[in-house]
């Protein structure tokens, strides 16, 4: 028989699928931009949401932050 240990107040590590992309494509104009920090997972995120909202994006990387864009 397996021992099962209960443990308490661990925080739940909740995982978002966009980070608040979603909401910041829907409220941004053709023109503006956010920082953030990169991370090969966070840009091709930042892609897929921006696909799945018919948004077109920009992205360019400086070392560890990236900057992205709303073109279309």
């Amino acid at each position: 028989m397996v021992e099962i240990v209960i443990e308490k107040n661990i925080p739940l590590k909740l995982q978002r699928r966009d980070e608040g992309f979603s909401k910041a494509f829907r409220e941004m104009e053709i023109g503006d931009s956010f920082a953030c920090e990169f991370t090969a997972q966070r840009r091709q995120g930042i892609y897929s949401v921006a696909t799945r909202q018919g948004i077109k994006v920009s992205v360019s990387v400086t070392g560890d932050k990236m900057r992205v864009w709303r073109v279309e």
